[in-house]
């Protein structure tokens, strides 16, 4: 198995370890969707489907499988999902989007464990829009947000819940 680690994906390889799991306890066939690296280096969205091959003893001789491109498809879905995810000003996660993240990581987390929310809503910021304008407004709050993602964790949920509210 080391040698799968060359070509896949490093946050993919947890999945297709599994995967190759699955089909040598259960002879399952599996279907998964991972970056694989073409020649030039670059990862490209794979679908593989594989499956377990049995000799007469019914003992796993190898694995055998599919593999489909499915790069420019997984991109477009990818950039549906932000679309339909993310602030398309700030690039943070919408309101509905930080609702559910919040909503999940709460119900995860044990009862005994500490969470915290801070939610920060700008003063007069209105005043900003009427005085310098809305690009100029659009422009603070795209500062405001980067600044947000620079003071906090990449795994915190940081999102836009309203106009001046994040």
């Amino acid at each position: 198995q080391m040698g799968i680690a060359t070509h896949f994906h490093p946050d993919d390889l947890p999945l297709v370890r599994s995967a190759i799991e699955q089909i040598k306890t259960n002879f399952e066939t599996i279907c998964i969707e991972v970056r694989i690296a073409s020649v030039d280096a670059k990862y490209l969205w794979t679908r593989i489907t594989a499956t377990a091959h049995l000799d007469e003893q019914g003992q796993l001789t190898r694995i055998i499988g599919i593999l489909q491109d499915i790069d420019e498809m997984k991109k477009a879905e990818l950039t549906l999902r932000e679309r339909a995810e993310r602030d398309p000003l700030t690039k943070l996660f919408n309101k509905e989007s930080s609702q559910i993240l919040i909503t999940e990581y709460l119900a995860e987390r044990g009862e005994d464990s500490l969470a915290a929310m801070l939610v920060l809503d700008l003063d007069n910021f209105k005043a900003i829009n009427d005085n310098y304008g809305h690009l100029y407004g659009d422009s603070v709050l795209s500062q405001i947000s980067g600044r947000l993602r620079h003071m906090f964790r990449s795994h915190d949920v940081i999102g836009r819940i309203g106009g001046d509210e994040f």
